[in-house]
């Protein structure tokens, strides 16, 4: 028996449970894209959000090796980017936005214009804006 097959098997459980959770992270993003902006609740993602990190980061403090793994790294940079975007959203969807609000958005995007009254208007737009 060697020694390095255990180690090795066990290795590639910690990835294959980080290449899950990737997908856990993606898949939740992917449901994100759909919610219509006025339904859209900041708080409850941005807690979630947090909740994804938390979990991640524990992984990682109980299996120290994968911290140095580039897809650690990738999911890590990906709920990071969501922690920044979230609050942006959360200002952004202020009762206190007006029209003239909207257009500086846009001018700032690069996009004609950016209407949230649009019953059409999604999560996705927003984030496609790349505030």
């Amino acid at each position: 028996k060697y020694p390095q097959n255990d180690e090795t098997r066990t290795e590639l459980a910690h990835l294959r449970s980080l290449w899950d959770r990737k997908k856990e992270v993606q898949e939740t993003y992917a449901t994100w894209t759909s919610f219509l902006w006025n339904d859209i609740d900041t708080e409850a993602l941005e807690d979630l959000n947090k909740k994804l990190l938390k979990a991640l980061r524990a992984f990682g403090e109980e299996n120290s090796v994968v911290k140095g793994w580039q897809v650690y790294r990738d999911i890590e940079k990906e709920i990071k980017d969501m922690n920044v975007i979230l609050p942006l959203i959360n200002s952004l969807h202020s009762d206190a936005m007006r029209d003239r609000h909207w257009n500086g958005v846009a001018r700032v995007c690069n996009v004609k214009v950016v209407d949230p009254s649009d019953p059409r208007f999604t999560f996705e737009d927003m984030l496609n804006l790349e505030i």
